[in-house]
């Protein structure tokens, strides 16, 4: 079956959602679907360990054990692990082979961290499902618009030289074009890391999954499956959906006057708007070029300004081609070009739990709140629009 749906005790599919799925299969709840439903529903209420595997092997000479000649036996097999179902027993409960250092993330905690957003109204569950006898599972959550327009006004109240009423109307058209759904998904075959991410497919199986994988755009977060990987899949998740709220908040003072601004779209001077205020903040070259120039610089030097050039110039193709722009060369789309190339291409691992911090808080944080605000100061001076932001 191409939906690759795992199966209830009860024989239905492990699936639940909003509407009626393209397969038929599952569970609908057209009035909303609670936590402990999409747990349910969703095939979702297992956990998993590791179990240690076993080779058998020929022994020399053999030996005698309990009344027999035993010529093979078994030793453990270095670095090689099942992770098992606990639910299930025999090769039913057997749905991955991972190594020494990976843990498993229990969904309890790989989805926990939902429910209290669901309960509060922060966001409502549209799927959630198990697929390939629960190697990978899933839940896909829609932010609740009101959510966002109070999380705006908040925003709004403590800059008080923006015209509330105006950024609000822009807002409610901004969470309508954006459409503002997370993929939720946890994996337990070693094949992959937990992730949460940004996306436009509803996933309803195996091959929407996959679909929105491959489109994958916007705000993501990926966590190893080692030591940490219960708490850094926390952390990262609070400041996920932290961040995907108060993003279209900030973006309501500024998206009309950016939108009306447009930036010449000859780059190759250096008094060339977008390559002063998005290019020389995103990814400044000017001190590796001079060192060449003067002789000073080594292989490392150059190798350096080329992986510059390359982000540079993906920033600028992003610039007209990112998702959803037109090309008409405004600051706007030099923004979520920005926006798109930090929070889409800088994934977070896991391994570097700062790396979390860094994105949203930290230096990648300011890079993009720099350029922001650059991008604002010059379409002020361009005199489109007065608002802050």
């Amino acid at each position: 079956m191409s939906h690759m749906l795992d199966r209830l005790a009860s024989g239905m599919a492990a699936f639940v959602g909003t509407v009626t799925a393209w397969h038929k299969q599952g569970t609908v709840l057209e009035d909303g679907i609670s936590y402990l439903e999409a747990i349910e529903h969703g095939g979702l209420d297992f956990e998993v360990s590791k179990a240690q595997n076993f080779v058998k092997v020929e022994q020399e000479g053999g030996k005698w054990v309990q009344g027999e000649w035993v010529t093979s036996g078994y030793v453990e097999a270095t670095n090689s692990f099942s992770v098992v179902r606990s639910d299930r027993t025999g090769s039913d409960s057997i749905i991955g082979t991972v190594g020494r250092v990976w843990e498993p993330l229990q969904n309890r905690h790989a989805f926990g961290v939902l429910e209290t957003m669901v309960d509060d109204g922060t966001i409502k569950i549209e799927t959630a499902g198990c697929l390939r006898g629960g190697g990978q599972v899933w839940m896909l959550v829609q932010f609740n618009k009101n959510k966002i327009l109070a999380e705006a006004e908040e925003w709004l109240a403590s800059h008080p030289d923006v015209d509330t009423e105006a950024a609000l109307a822009t807002l409610h058209e901004l969470v309508e074009e954006v459409a503002p759904f997370a993929l939720v998904t946890n994996d337990h075959t070693g094949g992959a890391m937990a992730r949460i991410f940004e996306t436009w497919v509803r996933v309803v199986c195996a091959n929407t999954m996959e679909a929105a994988e491959r489109s994958q755009k916007g705000l993501s977060l990926a966590v190893s499956h080692t030591s940490n990987v219960t708490e850094n899949y926390k952390v990262g998740a609070a400041k996920i959906f932290t961040s995907m709220a108060r993003r279209y908040a900030e973006f309501a003072g500024t998206r009309d006057l950016l939108k009306k601004t447009i930036l010449p779209s000859d780059i190759g001077y250096s008094t060339s708007p977008f390559r002063q205020h998005v290019l020389d903040v995103a990814v400044p070259v000017h001190q590796l070029e001079e060192k060449i120039r003067r002789r000073e610089g080594t292989g490392h030097t150059v190798a350096a300004l080329d992986r510059a050039h390359d982000k540079r110039g993906e920033i600028t193709r992003l610039w007209t081609q990112g998702m959803g722009h037109t090309g008409d060369y405004s600051a706007w789309e030099a923004w979520q070009g920005v926006v798109q190339y930090y929070d889409h291409d800088s994934e977070l691992k896991s391994a570097d739990s700062s790396r979390i911090a860094s994105l949203y808080n930290g230096s990648l944080g300011k890079i993009k709140s720099r350029i922001g605000s650059s991008l604002v100061g010059y379409a002020q001076e361009a005199g489109a629009s007065e608002l802050p932001f």
